[in-house]
């Protein structure tokens, strides 16, 4: 399966809606580099917090995109 991947700028309160709405990702707060989520998904979907890690850091710098 080929990977995709998606760039956006959001504000609080924004949501990004993934797999036709079946996973909701919602902006809640920002503060200086500091992000706070919130995710409605269907039950048996797990999470799973990554470590901080540099290539992480640079995706996260460069964006995601389509």
């Amino acid at each position: 399966m080929a990977a995709r991947s998606l760039s956006l700028d959001l504000k609080v309160g924004d949501s990004l809606a993934i797999d036709r709405g079946r996973i909701l990702v919602t902006l809640m707060e920002k503060s200086g580099q500091i992000a706070r989520l919130a995710f409605v998904v269907p039950d048996g979907v797990d999470f799973v917090k990554g470590k901080k890690s540099t290539a992480g850091a640079e995706q996260a710098k460069k964006g995601l995109t389509v």
